[in-house]
């Protein structure tokens, strides 16, 4: 067997309060991992060997097993260890991006399940994250230095730059809850943080490499406020969370201690009746018997931080273990989350969050950064304005001229829709003048035959018609008689009437309809027009964007460096925030709100008023700032700009459209020809059908 020079690096570190040690081996000249890599070759994908490493015997050789214990000849947990130190050495930033299971295929499963020939149990993968905590705990590789992330990461909100809460941290344990949460830390311009069900060390060294970044104190006290399952799991996570958290801390040059605050679920939080109808029997699954003391461990931490633990009475048909409590025979339980509604836990969340604030800030700062964050809001609506502004010179000009051609299709659209009417007009009037003659020949040869048979009537009738002022009296009483006389003719009127309408309206319906019909085609010609002038004026999105990066880099936070100590200290903000102090003297006197010992604003229970509307930052506490402090900043950032003249960088050649106009109208026709513009209105109709199921 051949031999090889090889280092034995062995490493004493502190994880958990408590002194621990770790080795492995290096092998200079010779990979002790096996390592694989994904290929793609003509559609088909299989896996080939990218390193040889050591074979089964070699791997005997050099990581013998030095537990009497064991029933395998080889450490593995040293040899796993020892391929983890191995790639950080030799491959680093150049292995694939990725997370710790992306590391398994590539440098661990060849090795362990071929050449060692173990399978994937749950023995392996424990001894792969034990191995995975020692390489992380001691230094001896980083996450960054694998190009490792947990995957977590988006799963995270991280605190802005100057928060007066840095040392904020909520925790959840479930990520269904991230979502519904996340407005409570852009309130507190605080960190939440998920574990996914599990706590994840890449997460807590991401995100106290991003404090360190932001210049976070590291030597501070953290409060980690956990909101997770009352379980034995819940209370395992969050304090394997904290030590993940302390060691990540230590890692990156700080002191800092992380204390746990339980905010949901607590045993104090819990009736017996909720217990009693929402508690789960804690099933024992443990089958060996260091598995059930284990187990049996974890209960009695979990009795010993909710005072007791969780106990209800035997369900029907359990086969679980028994207990006996106040002479009772209970089984042990647990309480979800999701046993509660969410309103519920935002609601308790937020309280002990006041609470704690209060212990332990200041809670009036939390309208220093907010102050700095409207700036930057106000920042971002200066050049979106501005750039409108400049749009509407620069660009719009250019867009109109370069569409200029679809403004004859628009007017082609305009005479085919007049012309479409004025065609359904002439159709319907076609058809309804023979009818209106027929009928009203028959309506006046009716009159004509009233007037012979009642001539006289007739004659005294247009007399008196024309002293109608003075004989309207004499006149009702003939057109009485006449009516009454003449009853018949005039029934016979009406129903010639009433079949002229009958026999007009089809027509008329017909008349109507075809105007619809012509407006739907009208308007979906303008639609498809519109769709070619936006599908074509993108070639103008260049421009925009260099213009709208031209404006924001003139106001852009490295052009005008102002955060809240500027802006206190600015004659112009100074009535605007001496109005939120409670003492505005303090703040005319040179004295920064950063520097206050008292209180500092004036809005009474402020954070549990801004919590009642869940806006994206802060909610209804920026209404405690006026309009006028809002406007003063945006006239103040473009009083940078107001004299600046901007000009297009890039240009965009003309374009002669016809073709594609063309070719768009006859695309647009034939769609028509297809009946593709009824869609809209078969949908319409559908949707009023739903609506009626609705009200029924």
């Amino acid at each position: 067997m051949e031999e090889y020079d090889y280092e034995e690096i062995r490493e004493r570190y502190e994880y958990a309060d408590k002194i621990c040690h770790t080795s492995v081996l290096f092998f200079p000249d010779k990979n002790i991992a096996t390592v694989t890599e994904t290929t793609d070759d003509l559609g088909s994908i299989d896996t080939e060997i990218k390193q040889y490493g050591m074979t089964r015997d070699e791997l005997i050789e050099y990581f013998p097993q030095a537990s009497k214990s064991s029933e395998l000849p080889y450490n593995l947990a040293k040899i796993i260890r020892s391929i983890i130190h191995e790639a950080y050495q030799k491959e680093g930033l150049e292995l694939e991006h990725g997370n710790v299971r992306n590391f398994w295929y590539t440098h661990l499963k060849t090795t362990i399940t071929k050449i060692l020939g173990l399978g994937e149990t749950p023995s392996v993968l424990t001894t792969i994250n034990q191995a995975w905590g020692e390489m992380i705990n001691s230094g001896l590789v980083t996450y960054e230095g694998l190009n490792i992330t947990g995957g977590k990461e988006t799963q995270r909100i991280s605190i802005v730059k100057d928060s007066p809460f840095s040392n904020l941290i909520i925790a959840v344990e479930k990520a269904d809850y991230f979502e519904h949460l996340s407005w409570i830390p852009k309130l507190f311009n605080s960190t939440l943080i998920t574990a996914g069900g599990q706590p994840s060390r890449a997460v807590a060294r991401a995100f106290i490499l991003q404090l360190q970044k932001l210049g976070v104190n590291l030597d501070q006290q953290f409060y980690m406020c956990v909101a997770s399952d009352l379980d034995p799991a819940g209370y395992y996570i969050q304090e394997a969370f904290r030590k993940q958290l302390e060691a990540a801390i230590v890692f990156y040059g700080g002191s800092g201690k992380v204390d746990i605050k339980r905010l949901f679920v607590r045993r104090d939080q819990v009736s017996d009746n909720l217990l009693t109808s929402d508690g789960m029997p804690c099933r024992d699954k443990a089958k060996t018997e260091k598995a059930r003391k284990a187990e049996t461990t974890k209960w009695e931490h979990f009795c010993e931080e909710t005072g007791g633990g969780l106990y209800i009475p035997v369900p029907p048909n359990w086969d679980g273990p028994i207990f006996e409590v106040n002479g009772e025979p209970v089984v042990r339980a647990l309480l979800e989350m999701n046993a509660f509604p969410k309103h519920i836990i935002e609601k308790s969340v937020l309280k002990e969050l006041l609470k704690i604030i209060e212990e332990t800030n200041d809670e009036s700062k939390i309208m220093i950064p907010e102050i700095m964050r409207i700036f930057e809001v106000m920042r971002e609506e200066s050049v979106n304005d501005t750039f409108d502004e400049w749009k509407h010179k620069l660009i719009k000009p250019l867009i109109d001229e370069f569409l200029k051609q679809t403004d004859n299709w628009k007017t082609n659209i305009t005479s085919t829709y007049f012309h479409d009417k004025h065609e359904a007009s002439q159709k319907c009037e076609n058809a309804i003048d023979p009818i209106d003659d027929k009928y009203q020949q028959l309506i006046d040869d009716k009159y004509q035959e009233a007037r012979n048979r009642e001539p006289d009537l007739y004659d005294e009738k247009d007399n008196l018609e024309d002293q109608i002022a003075d004989l309207e009296a004499q006149l009702d009483d003939v057109n009485e008689s006449i009516q009454i006389n003449c009853s018949d003719i005039f029934e016979d009127i009406d129903d010639l009437k009433t079949q002229k309408k009958n026999d007009i309206k089809p027509f008329e319906e017909q008349r109507d309809k075809e105007y619809a019909e012509a407006a739907q085609r009208r308007d979906y010609r303008l639609d498809k027009l519109q769709q070619f002038r936006d599908e074509h004026a993108t070639v103008f999105n260049p421009l925009e964007m260099a213009l709208k990066a031209d404006i924001a880099d003139s106001l852009s936070p490295t052009t005008i460096e102002y955060y809240f100590r500027d802006l206190e200290e600015m004659e112009r903000f100074q009535p605007h925030i001496a109005r939120l102090l409670t003492t505005p003297a303090l703040l005319y006197s040179g004295i920064s709100c950063f520097d206050q010992d008292v209180p500092t604003f004036t809005e009474k229970d402020l954070l549990t008023k801004a919590s009642r509307r869940q806006d994206e930052n802060v909610g209804s506490v920026r209404n405690a700032f006026p309009p006028k402090f809002t406007t003063e900043m945006k006239y103040f950032l473009k009083e940078h700009i107001k004299d600046r003249e901007f000009e297009l960088s890039g240009e965009v050649e003309q374009k002669d459209l016809t073709n594609e106009i063309t070719q768009a109208r006859d695309e647009t026709e034939e769609e028509i020809e297809q009946g593709l513009w009824k869609e809209d209105e078969e949908d319409e109709e559908d949707e009023e059908d739903d609506d009626d199921d609705d009200e029924e």
